[in-house]
């Protein structure tokens, strides 16, 4: 039990370090949609499906205050029963030696204020075409913002890597549909951590964990 109370401490230490750790200590460029578009990004659907026009406006995603987010509207184009179909955006990144990559993205449903909405989107962060993370929102009221950060450390091996965050939804497109934002999409190796332009905050961030998970063990 303390083992695992120790490791739920550090989880929570790094996922402080997602929001605070240097912008410049990231694989991916234009992660934050700070250039006010898709810079450096590349968007795709699935068949039959759609995100809508995305555009990136200032949003508050991360529940922390607002930021430039990406914003899209995901769905079937024709209505063919309870298949999930959308798109996303993708980037490849660039590993220069074997490490552990962690890599996340804050994501936000919001429903209009038409109405709710029986689907909010099933948001998957994958690596290489693989899903690490997903959420489904399920149900999102009218009005109503529903937050989640999806997130994984695995281990990567050296070369080029695509990052990719798709979005799909069962049902078509329409004045209803919840909004969908993505912020923040980060991809840090170990060495990134450790070594990045501001190492002495985040070692005394790591303390701090380690020192709160010592004495919840005592």
């Amino acid at each position: 039990m303390g083992i695992r109370r120790y490791r739920l401490s550090l989880a929570v230490v790094v996922v402080a370090l997602l929001f605070t750790g240097p912008a410049q200590a990231n694989l991916l460029s234009n992660s934050g949609f700070q250039t006010g578009d898709l810079t450096d990004w590349t968007t795709y659907t699935t068949p039959n499906g759609t995100i809508g026009t995305p555009l990136v406006e200032v949003f508050d995603t991360t529940g922390l205050g607002p930021s430039r987010s990406a914003q899209f509207v995901v769905g079937q184009v024709l209505s063919v029963g309870a298949l999930q179909r959308g798109g996303g955006i993708f980037q490849n990144v660039f590993m220069l030696a074997d490490d552990n990559l962690t890599i996340w993205v804050n994501v936000a449903s919001v429903g209009t204020s038409v109405s709710g909405n029986a689907d909010g989107g099933v948001v998957s962060l994958m690596l290489d075409g693989s899903t690490i993370s997903m959420h489904d929102f399920g149900n999102v009221a009218q009005d109503a913002i529903e937050r989640v950060t999806l997130s994984l450390t695995l281990a990567v091996s050296a070369g080029s890597h695509e990052i990719r965050v798709q979005m799909v939804r069962e049902f078509p497109t329409n004045d209803g549909t919840p909004r969908l934002y993505l912020d923040n999409i980060r991809a840090l190796t170990d060495a990134q951590l450790l070594t990045g332009p501001e190492p002495l905050p985040l070692l005394a961030v790591l303390a701090l964990g380690l020192w709160g998970a010592q004495r919840r063990l005592r």
